[in-house]
């Protein structure tokens, strides 16, 4: 039996979140799949324009992220696919949990939201760097759960990587990191910004 979508995304973080809960310190396992969404339990729509400080607080005592990693650090993953597979909203985030080595710049989030498309100004797939950036960057495809997971270790954990393990994440299927070396950049560059 062939698997749809989220069926695929699911079974790709569920595998990730197993394989590496201990390396990487994975807690909080709230991510879950419902019809063609997945998100977390108890997800609530929630559009913060306070204080990043304020935002975080809000998501870890809600429990809106799909896992802890690291010494705090959420992790949001979102997707949904109409009846005929498709991709029609999805959010990616990285929030960190501000500390002496992290702060607010290092918010990462990749939105999808194909309804709500305006060339130029709000296309279906961007990315914000740092929270509340008024940038916001147009990419071509939207990235699978593992590339970005991929991404935010290589990007923010890379310390905890063998040289073995940072050729295996380069070398996946659809990864779009080819080297650590400016990474942010080739990501992007991938992507066809």
């Amino acid at each position: 039996m062939r698997m749809n979508n989220i069926q695929r995304i699911y079974y790709d973080v569920e595998h990730f979140y197993n394989k590496n809960y201990n390396k990487y310190d994975l807690i909080n396992k709230f991510y879950c799949r419902y019809d063609n969404t997945l998100t977390w339990h108890k997800y609530e729509h929630h559009i913060g324009n306070g204080s990043y400080i304020n935002e975080y607080q809000w998501i870890n005592n809600n429990n809106q992220y799909s896992f802890i990693i690291g010494d705090g650090h959420c992790i949001q993953l979102y997707y949904e696919y109409n009846s005929n597979d498709e991709l029609i909203k999805a959010n990616l985030a990285f929030c960190p949990n501000i500390s002496e080595n992290f702060s607010e710049s290092d918010y990462i989030r990749f939105d999808c939201d194909v309804s709500s498309h305006k060339d130029y100004v709000h296309t279906s797939y961007h990315a914000h760097f740092g929270y509340n950036s008024s940038s916001r960057i147009s990419i071509y495809r939207f990235p699978m759960p593992i590339e970005f997971l991929n991404f935010i270790i290589v990007q923010y954990f890379n310390n905890l990587l063998s040289n073995d393990e940072i050729s295996r994440i380069k070398n996946v299927k659809n990864s779009c990191i080819s080297t650590l070396d400016d990474l942010g950049h080739l990501y992007t560059t991938n992507l066809r910004v």
